[in-house]
């Protein structure tokens, strides 16, 4: 393995640890000591279930379809790679190849998608749906990812504002 795929592995065990990882812990600490309850129940309060099969198909379905779109009609990835922290700049170059692929996966998926969906969608979602409305759980969850993404376009990538909403 070269040494840029060892540093995306890195850096996405790494991120899920810490902003993945101390949160589930913290919270399952905070559960069991205050709250007493069963680790059956900490996972399905934080979302870690697997959910109705029947949408898999869908959901598959749709991912392969997007996939295709992006590559028939790839956007310019000028727009993307502008930034000098951005992290899509260390696969410029590398083409369809097993590193380009473990990059984009070990970012894509691990380091942005599993962190993001556990913390925003599983633990803060789960916690607000408890206490709000659907919708008011929904609107403040949003709000609340939009806050460190607003930060990230503002220093790592002030071009990539049109693609924030």
């Amino acid at each position: 393995m070269t040494t840029s795929v060892l540093s995306a592995l890195l850096s996405a065990i790494l991120q899920v640890a810490i902003l993945g990882g101390v949160p589930l812990l913290l919270y399952t600490a905070w559960q069991k000591w205050r709250h007493g309850r069963s680790f059956q129940d900490i996972r399905e309060r934080t979302g870690l279930v697997i959910g109705d099969m029947r949408t898999l198909p869908v959901a598959l379905a749709t991912a392969a379809l997007l996939v295709l779109i992006l590559v028939v009609f790839p956007p310019p990835m000028e727009f993307f790679t502008q930034g000098e922290n951005s992290p899509q700049k260390r696969m410029v170059g590398l083409g369809w190849s097993a590193q380009a692929w473990t990059i984009a996966l070990s970012y894509g998926v691990l380091q942005t998608g599993l962190t993001e969906e556990f913390l925003f969608r599983g633990l803060l979602t789960g916690a607000l749906q408890r206490r709000l409305p659907l919708w008011s759980a929904n609107l403040v969850q949003a709000l609340l990812f939009l806050v460190p993404h607003i930060v990230i376009v503002a220093f790592v990538g002030p071009g990539l504002w049109g693609i924030l909403p």
